[in-house]
């Protein structure tokens, strides 16, 4: 299937997109929920150091910042409302765990206004970087300005939006793709990869590398085999593609701790080591499973990684190249 002709949001994404328990209400905020966005859980208050020590210079390469709600207002479009998750609480998450760098993901609450994850990336007390939602047609000074600003790649949210069957201009995106590919800057796909059997050609001759997140946010009960998990591996394997370990529980079928998962983790490692990040997904939104500790959750890492050096390149030098942040 050529690339140019392909539709990348089949109608079992928006089961996926509805699926899960009800959202428990927050208190704290001025009620931008609705309907249609009700709020999600709030993140753990209180991390745990991990039972491993994090290396130096260690990168947590999925993060997103929510709020302050009553300052900055949600997109319209949105399928969840979250809790402030502001950046002094998410810092405090980081130095407990020991890691020293962070990257900022555009949620999709926020549509492509980016104000909110900039903000943050200019008040970090850590070295940043950031992942944009941005227009197709956004101007060459603007990329520009984005590219001092910290941001290395542009998201496509496929799957957790309002309407999942509207599909992604493929033509569109690969025209972007070359505009932004001088600047080293990379694609980040949030697709179920169990929807795409043929996601190993789908972006053989994409102009930039492509990330995709949550080990390829495939439906609980995916087979090790399936030809859309052996595809990212393809890609993987040829450079193309990196893949991040986050979110198990968006995954998993069982609660905490995702030991179902731990078989495509670890092929994933067995394969592909260079081309694994690392990254908390704080505050963990749309949480449909009890709410991890961070500390927990970061200590399955250990159980996928007991390597030592294989978690270095994973969680430092990995993540230092994609996202430039030794240039």
């Amino acid at each position: 299937m050529g690339v140019n002709s392909l539709n990348l949001m089949p109608t079992t994404s928006l089961r996926r997109a509805t699926r899960g328990r009800k959202a428990v209400t927050d208190s704290k905020t001025s009620r931008q929920a609705t309907k249609d966005a009700p709020y999600c859980m709030a993140y753990h208050p209180e991390p745990s150091p991990p039972s491993f020590s994090f290396p130096p210079g260690s990168i947590d390469s999925h993060a997103h910042i929510c709020g302050p709600e009553a300052t900055f207002p949600y997109d319209s479009a949105r399928i969840y409302t979250p809790p402030d998750a502001l950046l002094p609480a998410y810092e405090h998450m980081l130095r407990t765990l020991g890691v020293e760098r962070m990257v900022l993901v555009q949620p999709s609450i926020y549509g492509e206004d980016n104000q909110v994850m900039l903000r943050a990336m200019r008040e970090s007390s850590m070295p940043t970087r950031g992942v944009a939602v941005v227009p197709l047609d956004m101007e060459r000074a603007e990329l520009e300005g984005f590219h001092k600003a910290g941001i290395r790649g542009v998201r496509f949210n496929l799957v957790d939006v309002k309407d999942p069957s509207a599909g992604l201009p493929m033509a569109e995106i690969t025209a972007f793709a070359e505009r932004i590919k001088p600047m080293g800057w990379h694609t980040e796909l949030l697709a179920h990869i169990d929807d795409y059997p043929e996601f190993g050609t789908m972006f053989q001759d994409f102009p930039t590398e492509i990330v995709v997140g949550h080990l390829g946010y495939f439906l609980p009960g995916c087979a090790l085999d399936h030809p859309g998990f052996h595809g990212l591996l393809q890609l993987a394997g040829q450079g193309r593609c990196w893949v991040k370990l986050t979110g198990p529980y968006r995954i998993a079928a069982k609660d905490f701790p995702y030991e179902d998962v731990d078989r495509f983790a670890e092929a994933l490692v067995k394969r592909v080591p260079d081309r694994l990040l690392w990254g908390s997904d704080w505050p963990h939104v749309m949480m449909k499973k009890t709410m991890p500790n961070d500390g927990h959750l970061a200590n399955i890492l250990a159980r996928w990684i007991p390597d030592q050096q294989l978690r270095r390149q994973v969680l430092t030098d990995n993540p230092a190249k994609l996202y430039q942040f030794d240039a």
